[in-house]
């Protein structure tokens, strides 16, 4: 028999010494328990059956928080080395994990006749333990769902009025103003009654409206178009009110449901419109595009955009769209193309108030192509004035109202050669310019469309034979220094907001982009800096107030106190704060 050789001997050791080295470490790997119980928010009593997820957000490869709510209870030993894990809550409202440490986690509770008390993830169901750590118990307290029921009935008869969609809205919190956002959903049965359900406690605004709002009709004989105008129902709000501002919230408390809630929904006068979406030559004759009527408004949190009726008509051919309660509205038709060049759009801005129309033709055509120049100010000082010092600058049209399809963002290389650019395939649409990859220091200070100049960025462009954008950026080296006070004393925490002049009922499609906001110390001094030389309007609230919800925000800011300020300067303004809700 051969005897080992000196080297397999060594070769043998070392093996199991590596094998024990992985042994010893299986061994020690730290395993931390999370533990604790969920209870009833109003009773302090266990929950029973509750699915308690932890997902964990301490391994970058791991895409667990999206689908946690898809998480099933282990059945079972635990992996402690698991991306998520789930069970369920004892006789006692407990529940246990057992996780390999150190971890990050968050905690998700799913209880049965209960609201989930952590949709998203924030520093209350945030975990994270480092090695040789511990837990304390986790204590969750979740709250029984409410509901919202009642009847919808006209506002004259007082018939019930079925088959209206019901929305349960409610605010939450968005920067400087409230969003409201759709909480629930109903449709009125036969007897007008419909129900909201698994609510949490809060005030809700309630909406009724026909569920399609308008519709592509048949065409109505032309001698009775203009003068059948119709009636027909329009979104209304609790109690019966046509604006959400005017409306009573229900409120809904923990233990108690809304019950016998009473919206009446009045009918009015509402418009048939007519017309034609026309094409070229080139398109088939009885092919089909895609038509639109979109309503778009403007909200303290941005631009709500909401389909009135869509469907598809036939080209050259005359549609109609019956139900269109009064109000301003967009038409929008498209189209597609095998590719972005071969698309064609038409838009066409409309206003309604109760009266038929017709005649309403809108006219397909493929996308403009924008050439232009971007021109930095003080540029002599390099060699080649007509080149860029900076390379990767890019330039953004961003469309404002996307009612068309494909409303996405625009952009294209600025050549550092020659600072030139060209973009094809835009649309009719509004657009803001923007300049990416800007020196640093550096904004626009100026924007011009074909020779005529543009303010704020905010361009639409018109019929022309060509499309010319001049830019020029310039450096945003001017601050202003402001000094809030209620009128005896600093106002500590004010807000403090600039906009820039002309202040046009346009520069609010940009929202936040249309001013510059800051908070005041607790001296009430506050500094706005990197701004450009230039002309501009300051106001100030009280830290309580939700000064974006203000109403005539826009005439409010444009009448502020006028700021002057040149390159380099810093003006300093003293301002009393406005505490109007």
């Amino acid at each position: 028999m051969r005897m080992p050789h000196r080297r397999e001997q060594a070769n043998a050791v070392i093996a199991l010494i590596f094998a024990a080295s992985a042994l010893f470490a299986q061994q020690t790997v730290e395993v931390v328990d999370v533990h604790g119980k969920v209870v009833d928010r109003l009773t302090n009593s266990p929950v029973v059956g509750a699915r308690v997820i932890v997902a964990r957000f301490d391994r970058r490869e791991a895409r667990i928080i999206g689908r946690a709510f898809e998480t099933q209870p282990v059945i079972g030993e635990q992996d402690p080395k698991a991306d998520r894990l789930a069970v369920l809550t004892g006789e006692d409202g407990s529940f246990r994990f057992s996780l390999e440490s150190p971890v990050g986690f968050y905690l998700f509770v799913d209880a049965p006749g209960y609201v989930r008390p952590f949709q998203g993830i924030g520093p209350e169901n945030t975990y994270e333990v480092k090695s040789g750590g511990s837990m304390r118990e986790i204590l969750v307290r979740v709250a029984p769902i409410l509901s919202i029921s009642g009847r919808i009935v006209d506002w004259d008869t007082g018939m019930p009025v079925r088959g209206l969609a019901v929305w349960a809205h409610q605010h939450r919190p968005a920067g400087s103003a409230r969003a409201l956002v759709v909480a629930g959903r109903s449709r009125s049965g036969e007897d007008g009654r419909f129900a909201l359900e698994r609510l949490a406690p809060g005030e809700y605004y309630l909406e009724a409206r026909p569920p399609l709002g308008a519709k592509m009709g048949e065409l109505t004989p032309a001698e009775d178009f203009l003068g059948a105008v119709l009636k027909g129902y329009v979104p209304s709000w609790y109690p019966g009110v046509g604006r959400v501002e005017e409306a009573v919230p229900v409120e809904l408390w923990e233990g108690a449901a809304a019950q016998e809630v009473k919206m009446r929904i009045r009918k009015t006068e509402i418009a048939r419109i007519r017309g034609r979406v026309l094409g070229g030559a080139e398109e088939a004759e009885n092919s089909e595009v895609s038509l639109a009527l979109v309503r778009v408004e403007n909200t303290p949190v941005g631009r709500a955009q909401r389909f009135i009726a869509r469907g598809k008509v036939r080209l050259n051919s005359e549609f109609q769209i019956d139900g269109v309660p009064p109000g301003r509205y967009w038409l929008a038709a498209s189209a597609p193309g095998p590719a972005r060049a071969d698309r064609q759009s038409a838009l066409l801005a409309i206003d309604v108030a109760g009266k038929n129309q017709q005649g309403l033709d809108l006219l397909l055509s493929k996308g403009i192509s924008v050439n232009g120049t971007v021109r930095i100010k003080g540029i002599d000082q390099y060699r080649d004035k007509h080149a860029l010092p900076v390379d990767n600058m890019r330039l953004l049209l961003r469309p404002l109202l996307r009612v068309l399809p494909d409303s996405d963002p625009l952009v294209t290389p600025v050549r550092s050669s020659d600072g030139s650019f060209t973009i094809e395939g835009v649309f009719p649409d509004k657009y803001h310019v923007r300049v990416l990859g800007a020196p640093a220091g550096y904004a626009v200070a100026e924007l011009r469309y074909n020779g005529s100049a543009v303010h704020h960025g905010l361009l639409s462009f018109r019929e022309a034979r060509e499309h010319k954008l001049e830019i020029t950026l310039a450096p945003a080296d001017a601050s202003v220094l402001v000094s809030a006070t209620d009128g005896l004393s600093p106002a500590a925490g004010a807000t403090i907001v600039l906009v820039q002049e002309p202040v046009t009922d346009d520069l609010f499609l940009l929202g936040g982009l249309a001013y510059r906001k800051v908070n005041a110390d607790q001296d009430g001094k506050a500094m706005i800096s990197k701004l450009l030389p230039g002309r501009y309007r300051l106001s100030a609230y009280a830290a309580s107030v939700l000064w974006a919800e203000i109403p005539r925000l826009e005439q409010q800011l444009a009448s502020g106190v006028p700021v002057i300020v040149g390159a380099t300067q810093t003006a300093m303004v003293e301002v009393r704060v406005s505490d109007e809700q």
